[in-house]
């Protein structure tokens, strides 16, 4: 899919957003605080210009302090070479609570490494490995994807159909 994408001219960057954190009766909270401001800034008609898809992650680690810390982790994928400058306003909007951290872009899209990033995979397994062994796993899906990955992602379920073709469609 990388290869595919990166062909069709699509850059990435990597967006972490962390809120504040928890304890654990907060948690189902901040879960739901960042699931509405994804949901909001998927709607957003400056997201559905600039941004063709996303894959994200929401993950919950232990804190120095004990409590729980909950943040997202985003794949943007976009056209060009960065992020156009009104994504970053709009992303602080629907995000208000949370602090941003912004990766620099990617040339192409990297999402085998961002997998591998999210789900903190052993080194015995390559993020190749793991895609494979998800699409086996049906129902039991940890990321979700958005846009150009989703229809990357539909595409290459209907039919098998060669990578050419597959570029062709994303133009």
């Amino acid at each position: 899919m990388d290869a595919v994408l990166k062909e069709s001219g699509f850059a990435s960057q990597m967006l972490t957003i962390t809120v504040p954190d928890t304890e654990a009766g907060g948690m189902a909270a901040r879960y739901a605080e960042l699931s509405e401001g994804c949901s909001r800034l998927y709607k957003s008609k400056i997201y559905a210009r600039h941004v063709d898809g996303a894959a994200r992650a929401i993950e919950t680690s232990m804190a120095d302090t004990g409590l729980f810390h909950t943040h997202l982790h985003q794949l943007l994928i976009f056209r060009g070479a960065a992020l156009p400058e009104e994504i970053l306003p709009l992303i602080q909007r629907c995000f208000p609570q949370g602090m941003l951290y912004l990766s620099e872009p990617l040339n192409g899209v990297c999402l085998a490494r961002f997998v591998g990033y999210v789900l903190k995979l052993p080194k015995e397994v390559s993020a190749e490995e793991w895609l494979t062994i998800r699409q086996v796993m049906q129902g039991k899906i940890p990321l979700t994807f958005s846009g150009i990955l989703k229809k990357v992602r539909k595409m290459q379920r209907k039919s098998r159909r060669s990578a050419f073709f597959q570029k062709e469609i994303l133009q």
